[in-house]
């Protein structure tokens, strides 16, 4: 087993064109079927009660995990965010029981704050984007997410087996028995890199890069293994995806000449493509 084994994951949920609320939010319900962005830009108390009922009603009619709704208040619509809103209770039961947000623009935030000497207090379900008209039209589309990771190991590592060959298999003169290579106190270190685009509610790119590191403490046994994936998800149903990846890998001995054998092994590792259906039961 390992001595230990150090993870530093930053779940960045990059948001390059906006806010850091796109990222997450499609991660809040990522097989939800409908997305729904809805705006309120009036004070007028009827039309924010309004905004909340039509809400209410897509979650009552497609089940809160089928639809991803989004309530946008900007200029005097942010009136329905602020702490002291008679509908409050209304806010806090659709976002605790059905996944509503509800985002409130930096824009009108500043001019209110100008107002009233100082920034208004708002519902603690609100989530600030820069601008509220521009978040209604990015909504659809945009990062879904990004994220690194980078791993340190110290034990016992694996690092391939005899010759290539598939453990337990002959060789062929019959004299000996394919096994695995493991470093008993051996290191280990990689770290790799995601992006994630939504083009469209049913579609999402992907691009990935991983390298690890194994057997880095003896350099005769030290093997480097890189790769770069290019993917795309597409959306079934709210529990079903099809992953498409196509990864292309390299891999070799850094510290021995091209021509040893453990890199014309390495050397023959191909490019790999692959279909995966995700179904959540």
């Amino acid at each position: 087993m390992p001595k230990y084994y150090l993870s530093v994951c930053y779940g960045l949920m990059l948001l390059l064109l906006s806010s850091t609320a796109l990222a997450a939010e499609s991660i809040a319900k990522p097989f939800a079927q409908h997305r729904v962005v809805l705006q309120i830009s009036d004070p007028d108390p009827f039309k924010q009660t309004l905004v909340l009922n039509v809400a209410g009603n897509l979650i009552k009619h497609y089940g809160p995990d089928a639809v991803d709704v989004e309530i946008v208040a900007f200029g005097p619509g942010l009136r329905l965010l602020l702490k002291d809103n008679s509908n409050v209770d209304r806010i806090d039961q659709l976002a605790n029981d059905s996944g509503v947000r509800f985002s409130a623009c930096e824009n009108t935030i500043g001019a209110f704050s100008k107002l009233l000497d100082g920034e208004p207090e708002l519902s603690p379900h609100a989530t600030h984007v820069s601008a509220g008209v521009v978040r209604i039209i990015r909504a659809r589309l945009g990062v879904r997410g990004a994220a690194f990771e980078y791993i340190k190991a110290d034990g016992m590592v694996v690092n391939g087996t005899d010759g290539g060959a598939v453990p337990g298999s002959r060789n062929n003169a019959d004299t000996a028995t394919a096994s695995w290579n493991v470093a008993t106190d051996g290191e280990a270190d990689g770290w790799y890199a995601h992006f994630g685009y939504t083009v469209t509610p049913k579609w999402e790119l992907d691009i990935r890069y991983d390298i690890l590191n194994r057997v880095t403490n003896v350099s005769a046994a030290e093997r480097q293994f890189e790769s770069w994936t290019l993917g795309a998800q597409y959306f079934v149903n709210r529990k079903t995806r099809v992953i498409f990846n196509y990864e292309i890998r390299d891999a070799e001995a850094p510290n021995l000449p091209g021509t040893a054998v453990p890199n014309q092994i390495l050397d023959g590792i191909d490019n790999r493509l692959a279909v995966q259906v995700l179904a959540l039961f």
